[in-house]
């Protein structure tokens, strides 16, 4: 009988811990981004397509390969989103940490919650 994969997720792994503490200094340093999103005020953000299209069904969609989009350099992105919610977003993508609900305001906490419906986060 071969091992199920509710019980290869329950097992504690030190390649998830190593993958999570990477996936923060990637998201902190911008080593190796291939991916730029703008926010509303203009200041560019280093993402990873990698990171992107695997915690995001809408990236994964945009990101896909065709003959046309295939291309090494980094992408730039102009989305309609503040700062504040681009970054809160990123955070769950990146980090899985919750928004910094107390400092962002009501309009931008309804913008993520946009954000998160439209990128279909998982």
């Amino acid at each position: 009988a071969g091992v199920r994969p509710a019980e290869l997720a329950a097992r504690p792994s030190p390649l998830a811990d190593e993958l999570r503490a990477g996936l923060a200094h990637m998201w902190a340093s911008g080593a190796y981004a291939d991916c730029r999103l703008v926010p509303s005020s203009g200041e560019e953000v280093a993402c990873h397509r990698l990171v992107l299209s695997a915690r995001s069904e809408h990236f994964d969609r945009l990101f896909a390969p065709t003959a046309s989009a295939v291309t090494p350099s980094p992408i730039r992105l102009h989305l309609h989103v503040p700062r504040p919610v681009l970054l809160a977003a990123l955070r769950h993508v990146y980090l899985e940490q919750p928004p910094p609900v107390s400092d962002l305001s009501h309009s931008e906490l309804l913008a993520l919650r946009g954000v998160a419906r439209d990128w279909a986060l998982h």
